[in-house]
C-alpha cells in the first residue's frame, strides 16, 4: 500500500521507506552538488541537451542545447567526513563519477551508493561493461547490493522495499537483456554495518 512520507509530494510505499536498508539518513544533512564528475580533475567536457528535456548528457551534439562545463571528481569537492548517500543520476557516465570517488569509497566514507544502469542505443556493450565495472568496484570495498527498482515508482502498478542481490544475482539484474528500453535497472550499494 502506498503512502505519503513526509515532506515528500510523491507517493512511496511505507515499507520502503520505512526500511532499515537506508540507514540513518537525515534530510536536515542533505547537501547537493550540482557538478559535472569525472575520474579527473579540471577537465572541460561538452555536454547537450535535446529541447523540452533538462537531462543533460555526454556525447556528440544532436540538436538542442550545449555548452562546455568544467569536470571535477568527487573526491575533490566532497569534504564531508561521511557520506550517507551519493546518488549519481549521470545517465550512463556513472563509472567516471565513481572512479572519481574512489578515494571516499576505498576508505568507507559513502554509506550507500545508489545508481541507474542505463540502457544507450549507441552503445549497448560498453554501457554493460561500465556498469559491470562499477560494481566490481563496490564489490571490493565491501558493498552489499539491493534491488530498488520498485521501490516508490509512480507509475509501478506494485511496490517493493528494497530486494537483497548476492554478488551473482547483481550481475544478472543489471545485465538484464530483456528489459524494456526506457527501464534502468536501480541499484543501492550499501556498506553494512
Amino acid at each position: 500500500q502506498a503512502t505519503r512520507v513526509k515532506g515528500d509530494a510523491r507517493w512511496v510505499d511505507k515499507d520502503c521507506a520505512r526500511s532499515a536498508k537506508w540507514g540513518s539518513f537525515s534530510h536536515d544533512r542533505l547537501r547537493v552538488h550540482h557538478r559535472m564528475v569525472e575520474d579527473v580533475n579540471d577537465v572541460p567536457m561538452p555536454i547537450h541537451t535535446e529541447f523540452k528535456n533538462l537531462a543533460a548528457t555526454i556525447g556528440p551534439f544532436r540538436g538542442g542545447y550545449h555548452a562546455n562545463v568544467t569536470a571535477v571528481t568527487l573526491d575533490k569537492i566532497v569534504t564531508e567526513k561521511d557520506i550517507e548517500v551519493l546518488l549519481l543520476t549521470s545517465q550512463g557516465h556513472e563509472l567516471p563519477a565513481v572512479k572519481g570517488a574512489l578515494h571516499h569509497l576505498r576508505n568507507k566514507k559513502v554509506r550507500n551508493v545508489v545508481f541507474s544502469r542505463y540502457w544507450l542505443k549507441d552503445d549497448p556493450q560498453g554501457h554493460t561493461d561500465k556498469a559491470n565495472e562499477i560494481v566490481k568496484l563496490l564489490i571490493e570495498v565491501g558493498y552489499l547490493f539491493y534491488n530498488i527498482e520498485a521501490c516508490g515508482r509512480v507509475n509501478k502498478i506494485s511496490y517493493s522495499p528494497p530486494e537483497f542481490l548476492n554478488n551473482i544475482e547483481i550481475l544478472d539484474y543489471i545485465n538484464d537483456a530483456f528489459r524494456q528500453e526506457g527501464d534502468h535497472p536501480t541499484v543501492l550499494a550499501q556498506l553494512p554495518l
